[in-house]
């Protein structure tokens, strides 16, 4: 059926549905720029034409088909193709009706209305903006004055179809400026109109609906957050929350997070920001649905996978008021607190100030929001449940306006990064909940979803930083220590610690310990034994900041012995140091290892002495069995079926340096002489040394170290010791000894 543009504007309401793909006839690569030129060259031609001299010719513009449907006899005519043809038609009716506007009588401008865009709200809104929009034309041009308006939001810059309309537009503000015509509108709305299409039903010739997704190939995928959107209104029952959504949804809110996400990847080429805004504004959604399903204990999977589940969560009107809230809250932030992140915490050790809290999470941008939007799932891998929980925490402090906040997301830092163990899918929902509560309350009471020895330490150093303000920002630097994370519970609540935390910081600090492991772990054996028991292995610290953390903070690697043996050595240490300014760590060091020249050499000892022993030792896993005063072996790792060595041999044979002596994975070392093979491993009272040779051959090496009595018959260098079978000879020199005479007397 053959149909003018304004014969099909008077007879229908034309919506292109949100199926379709966004307008594309204004983008700016070579091929499309081609087509509009081609396309406007055709249109103003006809124009011109007309305009000087009536031809009653017009243009033909081929086919448009779709769906009709007819609602208080009302037509709605949803195009399957022809979207393109049709909204260049559009913009170019509404400019020359605003350049000619004393033509048009309220009729002919309300026809315009009866086109509408539903492919995204915000080319929608924009669409009705431009309806109810009279310009006055004082700018340069027509796209600058539109985005000069109250209306315009700045995030509309983005949306691939209002960006191609301003495009048309400012080719058709030039076409007609140069058409030097002031008679177009009556051309226009002729009843001979010049332009003209054979407009098909689809629905007269039986296509199956299946065939509308088939036929429309140009058609382009919809995001999760269009289907989101789609589904979503449908699930507000109430009309003024109705309303309130998709007023905010495509303005306010989508405006937010375009400029989040436009500010933070507006430099990088690869990134579609359009479609990272849609799927960072889910990822949203999903956090504060998530949270309410949660405290709720409300079945949910994604908000845009499940629309079941999302009924079942924003039926309760709270939730919606909720969601919006906290949506309504971020804008208000984003706009007007734009420091708020940087004044609330901090990542690197040199930024302390007590009013801030330092973060430790593996992505150390400070920004939790955003960490939000461009990492956050369900299985809490990108956005963990402690950064979750300290989100959480600071919108509840933004929708509530909770005072002390600064003091409450400390505590909240110390809880999360220290509860890793009671964070789990089955619990998380009291953890929101408690977190809640305790911003708005400041009530340790309420606390019971974390760490029970973290609760108890909050509640303590708050009561003490009560009564000793002064030292608060000592505590505070303490806390924000990358070893100890908000757990200090080795430290006594006393007026020690003042003192005891700077020397801590001073001693042990964080950039140091890797670097300068060896002297700072031995440092504290020069004041006992601070080692603790993992099951049948003994850990004696490594250099990760990870194991230095696990050791000194509750429940460390066993928990009695962090209190016995730990604590004890380290405060000794501590107050050593506090009283001994000019003592170097190497100082100390040498002093304790002096002390041991004419007395007994305990496995401290070898540890002072020989730096080698941690060597290779990842984990500070060491094996002693119940027979032996020393190390048997020291672990890579903690597995007992990977590499592991016995110390002292490794560390002979370091001192050694010969092809005659080899140390795989094990506790035994070979030594090949001539034609005879000898096997070296560790004893409580010495090396026993032993005849590898084949039975059927003599080992002369061996028979001749007995018949010297260097070794007993039975094959033992016995090392000297006293009551307790602790050395009183160093049994790496002797070995030393020993095995480079033989080597070098072959």
């Amino acid at each position: 059926m053959k149909t003018s543009f304004t014969d099909l504007l008077s007879e229908n309401n034309i919506v292109i549905p949100i199926i379709q793909r966004d307008y594309a006839q204004g983008r700016n690569d070579a091929k499309t720029t081609k087509i509009r030129k081609d396309f406007l060259d055709a249109i103003f031609e006809v124009l011109h034409q007309r305009s000087n001299t009536f031809h009653e010719n017009g243009l033909e513009l081929d086919f448009i088909y779709g769906f009709s449907t007819i609602s208080d006899n009302k037509t709605t005519f949803a195009p399957i193709d022809g979207q393109q043809r049709l909204t260049t038609l559009w913009l170019l009716f509404w400019y020359v009706s605003i350049k000619e506007k004393d033509k048009v009588s309220i009729e002919q401008k309300q026809l315009l209305a009866n086109f509408r865009y539903e492919t995204r709200h915000s080319t929608t809104v924009f669409c009705e903006q431009l309806i109810k929009f009279t310009p006055t034309f004082e700018y340069k041009s027509i796209v600058e004055e539109i985005k000069n308006q109250s209306w315009y939001f700045e995030a509309w810059a983005f949306d691939p179809s209002i960006r191609a309309m301003l495009v048309m537009l400012k080719d058709i503000e030039q076409r007609y400026s140069e058409l030097k015509s002031d008679k177009v509108w009556d051309i226009l709305n002729h009843s001979q109109n010049p332009f003209y299409f054979y407009k098909l039903d689809m629905e007269k010739v039986g296509l199956p609906d299946d065939l509308y997704i088939k036929m429309n190939s140009r058609g382009k995928p919809l995001t999760e957050f269009e289907y989101f959107k789609a589904g979503f209104s449908e699930v507000i029952k109430k009309e003024d929350l109705k309303k309130r959504f998709e007023k905010s949804i495509d303005q306010k809110w989508a405006e937010c997070i375009w400029t989040i996400v436009h500010d933070k990847f507006k430099n990088d080429s690869k990134i579609d920001i359009a479609l990272l805004v849609d799927d960072s504004f889910i990822r949203l959604l999903n956090f504060i649905s998530d949270i309410l399903a949660y405290k709720q204990g409300i079945p949910f999977i994604e908000i845009n996978h499940s629309l079941d589940d999302t009924i079942k969560l924003y039926q309760k009107e709270g939730n919606l008021i909720f969601l919006f809230d906290v949506l309504d809250c971020i804008v208000e932030l984003q706009k007007n607190r734009p420091l708020f992140w940087a004044d609330l915490f901090y990542a690197s050790k040199g930024d302390f100030t007590k009013e801030k809290t330092r973060i430790f999470f593996q992505n150390s941008n400070i920004n939790l929001l955003e960490k939000c939007l461009f990492n956050y799932d369900k299985e809490g891998k990108g956005f963990t449940y402690p950064e979750q929980l300290m989100l959480h925490a600071c919108l509840i402090h933004l929708l509530k306006s909770t005072k002390d906040f600064n003091k409450a997301a400390r505590t909240i830092r110390n809880l999360v990064a220290n509860s890793e163990n009671e964070l789990r899918d089955t619990t998380i929902g009291f953890s929101f909940s408690e977190i809640e509560d305790f911003v708005e309350s400041f009530d340790f009471d309420i606390l019971d979803h974390f760490k029970s020895d973290q609760i108890k330490e909050e509640k303590d150093k708050f009561n003490f930083l009560n009564q000793s303000n002064t030292i608060c920002e000592q505590i505070y630097k303490l806390e924000d220590s990358d070893i100890l994370r908000g757990c200090i519970s080795i430290f006594d609540l006393d007026p020690k610690i003042e003192s005891r935390s700077k020397i801590f910081l001073e001693l042990f600090d964080e950039d140091i310990i890797n670097s300068d492991f060896v002297n700072r772990s031995n440092l504290l054996l020069c004041f006992g034994d601070y080692s603790q028991n993992e099951n049948d292995l003994t850990n004696l610290l490594a250099s990760a900041k990870g194991i230095w953390r696990k050791y000194i903070t509750t429940p460390a690697y066993n928990k009695s012995q962090l209190t016995s043996k730990t604590k004890m050595v380290l405060m000794e240490c501590l107050d050593y140091f506090d009283t001994n300014h000019s003592v170097s760590i190497e100082m100390k060091i040498e002093e304790t290892l002096e002390q041991y020249e004419y007395s007994h050499k305990d496995w401290i000892y070898y540890f002072l002495k020989y730096t080698r022993f941690r060597n290779k030792c990842n984990k500070g896993y060491f094996y002693w069995n119940d027979t032996s005063s020393y190390p048997l072996f020291k672990m890579k790792e903690r597995q007992r079926n990977g590499y592991y060595w016995d110390p002292f041999l490794i560390e002979i044979k370091e001192q050694i340096n010969s092809s005659a002596l080899s140390l795989d994975n094990g506790g035994e070392m070979q030594m090949i002489l001539g034609n005879d093979l000898l096997q070296i491993k560790s004893e409580p009272n010495g090396f026993l040394i032993e005849n590898k040779n084949d039975p059927n051959y003599q080992n002369l090496t061996y028979n001749q170290l007995i018949n010297d009595k260097l070794i007993t018959p039975e094959g033992l260098l016995v090392i000297n010791q006293s009551i307790g079978n602790i050395d009183m000879e160093d049994r790496v020199s002797k070995g030393v000894a020993f095995i480079a005479e033989m080597i070098n007397a072959k």
